[in-house]
């Protein structure tokens, strides 16, 4: 009887490595933060218009809006007041920005990089929690953007 760990004949697997602790988050003011998570959703409305004189379809696409929210640490994130103090303003929105930039193939840095631009608070949520290391705090910082970069 063949082992389970190994198929005879098939070969190696095609696998590509993925490195996810090398995932990058760059604040665009400089902060530090320990980001445990970030997450980010994008969308713009879309309406069909059918006039009543054309044999055709007319397809308007709405302001596009985007929401980003950031887990952060608050023990080892020495920025964390002053980056909530200048992304609450909305008159810096030119300067509040952030990338998120994972790298594959182990470090090889080809993977895509998703740039959020014109951040401004909009809402803090967060919770407190006991580890086997202490308490920590975890707040959830809710943001809105004006534009997604993906390159």
């Amino acid at each position: 009887m063949a082992d389970p760990l190994f198929y005879e004949g098939t070969g190696a697997p095609n696998v590509k490595a993925y490195r996810l602790g090398k995932t990058l988050i760059t604040i665009g003011t400089g902060a530090r933060l320990a980001c445990a998570a970030a997450g980010f959703q994008y969308a713009r409305s879309l309406q069909y218009l059918y006039p009543l004189n054309l044999d055709e379809t007319v397809l308007v696409a709405g302001m596009p809006q985007g929401q980003l929210t950031l887990s952060v640490l608050v023990g080892p994130s020495s920025g964390i007041a002053s980056f909530i103090s200048s992304y609450s303003s909305i008159c810096n929105l030119a300067s509040q920005n952030i990338r998120l930039n994972p790298t594959d193939a182990c470090g090889s840095g080809t993977g895509v990089a998703f740039t959020f631009s014109g951040l401004a608070i909009a809402g803090i949520s967060g919770q407190v929690s006991r580890t086997e290391a202490g308490n920590i705090v975890i707040p959830q910082i809710t943001m809105q953007f004006v534009a997604m970069d993906i390159k």
